[in-house]
Formats: structure tokens, sequence, C-alpha cells
């Protein structure tokens, strides 16, 4: 999952300089590495919730409790990545 993630971070870099003037094959890869990372993380997720399902009973106030916890560790990555959104384009 870490060269897919570089590779994403690479074509989205070539994205923004280049504005669009990048070969084909460039774009090619970035697009590949975006849908395997994905599907990698899919997975991932998938594996952890069923250990995690594994380990509690198999209930609706643990899927809710699941997502919870995946959300509260998400939301300070979005405020961050919105803030540096915004500001790059001020």
């Amino acid at each position: 999952r870490f060269f897919f993630t570089i590779g994403v971070v690479v074509g989205h870099t070539f994205c923004v300089f280049d504005q669009g003037n990048n070969p084909s094959y460039e774009i090619l890869f970035h697009t590949a590495c975006v849908d395997f990372f994905f599907v990698l993380s899919g997975f991932f997720l998938a594996r952890h919730f069923e250990k995690e399902q594994k380990m509690r009973v198999s209930s609706e106030k643990a899927y809710v409790e699941y997502n919870f916890s995946r959300i509260k560790r998400l939301i300070p990555l979005l405020i961050v990545a919105s803030l540096a959104g915004i500001a790059y384009e001020l």
C-alpha cells in the first residue's frame, strides 16, 4: 500500500504542477495507483473489521462503535487537509 500511496502522491503532484501536460503513461500509472490503493484500502478495512467482529459480539452497536472510532480518527486529517486546500487556493 505504501508504494501505491507514493504513486498517488507523485501523480497528483504532476497533475498540479504540469497542469495536465503529462504523457499518457504517467496518467495511466497514476490512475492504476489510485485504483489499487482504493482496492487495497478496502481489503484492509474489511479484514480489520472482520477481526474486530470476531472479538466482539456481532451486533449493530459494535458496527456503529467501529464506524464512530474510524470517523473520530479521520476528522483531524480532514480538517488539516481542508485548511491546507484553502490556504493553497488563497
